[in-house]
């Protein structure tokens, strides 16, 4: 998804496609986030009337590694509590504007199981 992942971390090894079956977005629930990860604040000298939620970053204390994310990505986490896809694309673009695909969403998911944030 175009904005949604940080262009530093790369992107996850593709998963093996399924038996053909699209999934719609009322298809995919959302998995659920680890409970110890936190949300802080990203350091350095960031003008304050710029401020967003990119000011922020994901920190996992187990792996004692941090995420960039853009704003995009870290508004999905946001309102990652919806019980499936639809339910986050109906949020998202109600609040922000912007609609997500099935593609967006399974790579996001995808990023997140890779980086063992799941």
């Amino acid at each position: 998804m175009d904005g949604i992942l940080d262009p530093g971390t790369g992107q996850p090894p593709a998963m093996p496609m399924g038996l053909g079956e699209e999934q719609t977005l009322a298809d995919i629930e959302l998995p659920v986030l680890r409970e110890d990860l936190q949300f802080v604040e990203r350091m350095g000298d960031r003008d304050a009337s710029a401020a967003s939620s990119a000011d922020k970053m994901i920190f996992d204390a187990a792996q004692n590694r941090y995420f960039n994310l853009t704003d995009k990505g870290l508004q999905l986490l946001a309102n990652w509590d919806c019980a499936n896809g639809q339910e986050l694309h109906d949020r998202v673009l109600s609040r922000f504007g912007y609609a997500i695909t099935e593609k967006d969403l399974s790579e996001f998911i995808r990023f997140l199981s890779f980086n063992s944030l799941l």
